[in-house]
């Protein structure tokens, strides 16, 4: 009979299991009822206020954990699932408004599929990145194309298509770098992929750097 991972109470063998990671037993309902109900919203509200990891840390163990096992668990579940999570939706809200910036020439991010440009310098690196978007074709489109087989003419429809999903793939790309706090991207390529059900996907990547203007 397995015992809850964070009180340490006997689970019954029918009994539910909440929260499992790492081949854990899981924790029990009233564990999980406290996880749900006033931890989750301590860190979020906590997190909305700008408080830093180590502090909600302190906080949640000092408040919640009245012994090892349970000060144990609450560090690893908490830097396995939420932090995690919120670092993963703080990276979405920062892209998408950096997105908008762009889309609004606000600021450009220079773009080059070789290694370098005239009249700069790369001051440093910044790392690989990447963007990736997918579309579906639609039915339509693919008669079309189909048709345009048939008599050997392009594809509008699969061109623009295929236009958009680059430059929205692009704009990811823009955003990433900025995210990265660069203002360049050098060794640009593009990946295409086609998916089952009419999708195709595009997937743009470089190397994010910082650039400055040669004397």
């Amino acid at each position: 009979m397995a015992n809850c991972s964070f009180c340490g109470k006997k689970l019954g063998t029918f009994e539910n299991t909440y929260r499992k990671f790492d081949g854990d037993s899981g924790i029990c309902k009233e564990c999980n009822h406290l996880f749900t109900t006033v931890i989750a919203p301590l860190i979020k509200a906590m997190s909305e206020s700008g408080q830093s990891e180590t502090k909600m840390l302190d906080v949640i163990v000092d408040s919640y954990a009245d012994n090892e096992n349970k000060k144990e668990f609450l560090i690893n579940y908490l830097n396995k699932n939420w932090f995690h999570f919120i670092k993963e939706e703080q990276q979405k809200q920062k892209e998408e408004e950096y997105k908008i910036i762009i889309q609004q020439n606000k600021r450009f991010i220079k773009l080059t599929t070789g290694y370098n440009f005239d009249g700069y310098h790369i001051t440093s690196y910044k790392g690989i990145i990447s963007g990736e978007t997918v579309i579906g074709t639609g039915l339509f489109s693919e008669f079309l194309a189909s048709s345009s087989d048939l008599v050997g003419m392009n594809s509008n429809s699969f061109s623009q298509k295929m236009r958009a999903v680059k430059d929205n793939a692009i704009d990811q790309l823009r955003a990433r770098a900025v995210c990265q706090d660069a203002n360049a991207v050098i060794g640009v390529d593009f990946d295409y992929i086609t998916f089952g059900n009419n999708m195709i996907g595009v997937s743009a990547n470089g190397t994010a750097v910082v650039i400055e203007k040669n004397e």
